[in-house]
């Protein structure tokens, strides 16, 4: 049951939070959409909560027969809220064995029905899912399908937005995986869209299909910089069998670019040797191979020719522009992409693009973090002024207490006393005295976290968990 905080009244919660801290809450019992209890007041008190599409509670105090929202109802859900999880009596091993045995219908099954019953796994199971779930090889076919394949068709403007959405496509789903550290699935959606292009009968010049094709290269290679020495096995040996195995002209050029260029660990160089031995005998048997020179190469030179770009062994202009691109794709900022590109720029021209990329990316998610690895407090501050989240404050306190403690002290003062109406759990408390504390590590912090916590105790007489820690902070703010 979410959001029930709001079916009270504040004194209303401030006594059922009472009753239940005074253990006044027994005979407690819930399913997934019923919980009972009693709740002993001058009398005992019949409480019973049901919630499906609409909630309703019912206790037999005068005051909830009137249609009021009682102070036991609040009481048996704030005791609901923090009952004691039973633990089981299997052992972790065992558990495995069961859960293995089991098919895969039986596990969904099962776990559907716990999740009705017990609603408060939701959350915590929807975060354990990987976003890569998302099945982009049907968003891939979705835009395929679209465009019913233009390509070799007609050179109009359908063929240009059809490579454009492919080009938004790829990299943002593989910049969103590299974020989960699903490389696998990254790497895979990549060769995917290499196949489609191969089936395409795009012209070896088409500046169009280049375009793309680079990207896939760039992103082979950002994910080689980043894969676990499992994972990067997987890519090298697709690479390899792209090598030995296929005709296919756009898959085998660029393999044959990415193993001479990348892989050099130990590991991988005997059989890249082979490789580049094996090249060589085909060039002396007069295999189309200009003086070593791959079909790869040749496309980047014609890339270079019809864009003006210089692309030559991934030019720094190029990569730079590649970089920015990636990083302004996607809704949150990924900082190995922001650390290749500050690697990639001349030390004079960084603060340039750096003061570029705050004022195209002020509006990310995690653009803070941008802001302090920069060392750029004033507008690390100023995101942190407009932010009403105390988990901010407290996140760059360490920083901002040396750059704006005055600041930071009123911002404190004034979203604790903001905040502290909502507060109800025992934990919620404890954060709230730390807060206090650290408050009071400020320059002319002490006088204030003194009066804040006298302040507290008076507003709120019948909050006792308040009440505790409040007096357990008290004797440290001297």
């Amino acid at each position: 049951m979410n959001n029930w905080l709001e079916l009270f009244p504040e004194n209303i919660l401030e006594r059922g939070y009472s009753y239940h801290l005074h253990g006044f809450v027994s005979h407690l019992n819930y399913t997934s959409k019923h919980l009972t209890a009693t709740v002993s007041g001058t009398e005992d008190y019949k409480v019973v909560i049901t919630w499906d599409e609409k909630t309703n509670m019912t206790c037999d105090c005068l005051y909830a027969i009137e249609g009021k929202n009682c102070k036991h109802m609040a009481a048996v859900l704030f005791a609901y809220e923090e009952r004691p999880i039973k633990k089981s009596n299997y052992s972790l091993s065992e558990l495995s064995s069961f859960v293995s045995s089991a098919s895969c219908s039986l596990v969904r099954e099962l776990l559907t029905e716990i999740l009705i019953e017990h609603p408060q796994f939701i959350e915590r199971f929807k975060e354990k899912i990987p976003l890569h779930a998302v099945n982009y090889t049907d968003k891939l076919a979705t835009i395929i399908h679209k465009y019913d394949h233009p390509i070799g068709k007609n050179k109009n403007r359908k063929t240009a937005k059809f490579i454009m959405e492919m080009r938004t496509f790829i990299q943002e789903a593989v910049e969103s995986l590299i974020q989960q550290n699903a490389y696998l699935p990254a790497f895979e959606l990549i060769n995917e869209v290499i196949a489609t292009l191969e089936t395409c009968y795009l012209e070896p010049a088409d500046e169009r299909s280049l375009l793309l094709i680079e990207d896939c290269y760039y992103l082979w290679k950002e994910l080689l910089a980043e894969a676990p020495r499992a994972e990067k096995r997987q890519m090298f040996s697709w690479f390899v069998y792209q090598v030995d195995h296929t005709d296919a002209s756009y898959s085998k050029s660029y393999s044959i670019k990415i193993l001479k260029e990348e892989f050099q660990e130990k590991e991988f160089s005997s059989q890249k040797k082979k490789i580049a031995k094996k090249r060589k005998e085909s060039v002396k048997k007069g295999e189309p191979h200009k003086k070593g020179q791959t079909h790869a190469d040749k496309q980047s030179e014609s890339l270079k020719k019809t864009t003006g770009s210089t692309l030559k062994n991934a030019d720094d202009t190029s990569k730079i522009d590649n970089l920015k691109k990636r990083l302004l794709a996607s809704d949150s900022i990924h900082f190995p992409t922001l650390e290749k590109l500050k690697n990639a720029c001349p030390p004079e021209t960084w603060p340039i693009i750096r003061n570029e990329l705050f004022s195209a990316l002020k509006y990310h998610k995690n653009v803070d973090r941008f802001y302090a690895a920069e060392g750029c407090y004033d507008l690390l501050w100023d995101y942190v002024k407009s932010t009403d989240r105390l988990i901010m404050i407290d996140r760059y306190f360490d920083i901002l207490k040396n750059y704006c403690p005055k600041q930071l002290l009123q911002k404190y003062e004034f979203e604790l006393r903001q905040n502290v109406a909502n507060f109800a759990t025992k934990l919620e408390y404890q954060k709230l005295g730390n807060q206090i504390e650290k408050m009071a590590s400020l320059p002319n912090g002490l006088v204030t976290a003194k009066l804040l916590t006298k302040e507290l105790r008076e507003k709120y007489p019948r909050r006792k968990a308040l009440i505790a820690e409040m007096k357990r902070i008290e004797p440290r703010l001297k």
